[in-house]
């Protein structure tokens, strides 16, 4: 747990203010998709539900029953050397936007799979995210381009992370478990 502790109306204005940052940096994600220029993915959550979630495949994937689905999230699993990740999908705009922000307990989920239409090389960065995390960026082939460590940030000048190459899909997941799972840079990860 984070520590944050704050009235039911503190909370529902941060969580009014997340939401006009998410619709600004929304915003931003499509001009810059225009324009042609890479834009950063921000991170926020809404509150858990139990509403069944679909794979980019459009193939409803039963979530194990200790884990607690994110509202406006899809779950699919990840296989690294025959090991089976149960992951959040973000596959939209809208979805890479929130991503894990104001998240402070994965609740048994091994990560949050960040998946692009096309190849994309801008950044991520932690803005109102508790988590320390760390991400993998992942190229066409699912090969692991680049890993970093992020820290969590809740000043209005937060660092961008970057792969410094292409990639279409991104892993985040908490800090330390890729070291753990053996995963580095050159390993073959696959969404199914």
């Amino acid at each position: 747990m984070n520590g944050l502790v704050m009235g039911d109306n503190s909370f529902n204005a941060v969580r009014a203010l997340c939401r006009a940052v998410v619709l600004a940096v929304t915003c931003g994600v499509l001009f810059g998709a225009c324009a042609g220029s890479d834009a950063d993915a921000t991170h926020t959550s809404t509150p858990p539900t139990t509403q069944p979630a679909q794979t980019t495949t459009g193939v409803d994937v039963a979530t194990p029953p200790d884990l607690v689905p994110l509202e406006g999230f899809g779950r699919g699993v990840a296989v690294v050397d025959g090991r089976e990740l149960n992951v959040l999908l973000a596959t939209s705009g809208e979805q890479r936007s929130q991503g894990l922000m104001l998240v402070e307990d994965l609740n048994g989920w091994d990560g949050m799979w960040f998946q692009f239409d096309g190849p994309v090389s801008g950044g991520f960065w932690m803005k109102n995210t508790l988590l320390p995390l760390s991400i993998a960026w992942i190229d066409a082939e699912g090969r692991v381009v680049a890993i970093a460590d992020m820290e969590p940030c809740v000043v209005d000048d937060c660092p961008s992370y970057r792969p410094g190459s292409e990639y279409v899909s991104a892993l985040e997941v908490e800090q330390g478990r890729f070291e753990t799972l053996g995963i580095g840079v050159g390993s073959v990860i696959q969404l199914r």
